[in-house]
């Protein structure tokens, strides 16, 4: 993520509107990226590691998930950490 957004303007793409398309393992993978929500490391020498890898949307399928282990107010803690840190409606 952070490559593709800091050679954004090479690629003519919005660094600002990137999302991720899994299915399976692939899915599992794109799911903790969008969940991480890793900000940029604002000292890091490389250029690319001091781009955020966040991303605005994702579609999962077959990703291997599951909630209903969790009790309610674990769900919802876990829902609220999104990479814009505010809860979805």
């Amino acid at each position: 993520m952070r490559f593709v957004r800091h050679h954004a303007k090479q690629y003519g793409i919005d660094p600002n509107r990137l999302g991720g398309v899994g299915g399976s393992s692939g899915a599992h993978l794109i799911g903790l990226v969008a969940t991480l929500a890793a900000r940029g490391i604002t000292d890091d020498t490389d250029a690319v590691n001091r781009e955020p890898a966040t991303l605005q949307t994702v579609v999962l399928t077959a990703a291997p998930t599951d909630l209903r282990g969790m009790n309610q107010g674990a769900v919802v803690s876990f829902m609220e950490r999104t990479p814009t840190g505010r809860r979805r409606t």
